[in-house]
């Protein structure tokens, strides 16, 4: 029985060292693309005399370097930190206005995109969750759905949710394009993409909203995700 248990201790022990030297060589993979891209970039500069537009033109392209690598330096601190927090503070959250406030961050990015939010009519909805780790999740949630809705006026980005029994059901339905059959079953793992013909990320951002949902005694799946798009459903306690 020893023997047993220092066997399963010791392939849980390489698990976790595979598993820990595997996020460190997607995390560099990630961080040399904005890197290379910005030296590329300065090198063409450097090499000789350039005009105020050139100039100006390299610079742009460089700080748009600079924005990815600091988005995903940003995910990477929160993952890490998540990882290995302990348990959170819970404290009753009413949903309502919790999502009234988080689409209102977003709402300059979602006119930019042509999206609107819809929320359910007022209906009085409350959980046992932690304000930042809900940020956390649904933040990570509407972004990506907004990123990824069709640009075009009228995309819509639709929340809803239903009490049964010890649980709320939040569910975030878009209109993308929905994902690639080849990364759903792993598609809450750190650095998998969605879809990388649309736009840059890190690929951390649904790794973040599942570690934070564990961390809140919840769930987190993927519905549905079609052409048309997709629905991800956030199961978290339900509060008297």
């Amino acid at each position: 029985a020893v023997t047993e248990k220092l066997e399963s201790l010791h392939t849980q022990a390489a698990k976790v060292y595979r598993d820990m030297w595997l996020f460190l060589g997607r995390a560099a993979h990630q961080i040399k693309t904005p890197l290379t891209a910005m030296q590329a970039t300065l090198d063409v500069l450097l090499r000789k005399e350039r005009s105020k537009e050139e100039l100006l033109a390299g610079l742009e392209d460089v700080r748009a370097a600079t924005t990815l690598l600091a988005v995903l330096t940003k995910k990477l601190i929160l993952s890490a930190r998540i990882s290995y927090q302990e348990t959170p503070q819970k404290e009753i959250i009413e949903l309502h206005d919790f999502f009234s406030e988080l689409i209102y961050l977003f709402r300059s990015q979602a006119d930019e995109n042509g999206v609107s939010v819809e929320l359910p009519s007022k209906d009085s909805m409350k959980v046992i969750g932690n304000k930042v780790l809900m940020a956390d999740i649904f933040g990570n949630l509407l972004e990506n759905a907004i990123i990824y809705s069709p640009r075009a006026n009228g995309a819509k980005v639709k929340l809803s949710w239903e009490h049964l029994g010890a649980f709320v059901f939040i569910q975030m339905s878009d209109e993308g394009l929905g994902f690639p059959k080849e990364v759903v079953a792993s598609l809450f793992e750190p650095f998998i993409r969605g879809d990388e013909r649309e736009v840059a990320g890190s690929g951390l951002g649904l790794s973040i909203a599942k570690k934070s949902t564990d961390l809140l005694n919840g769930e987190i799946e993927l519905k549905e995700s079609t052409r048309r798009g997709s629905k991800i459903l956030v199961k978290l306690p339900f509060a008297e």
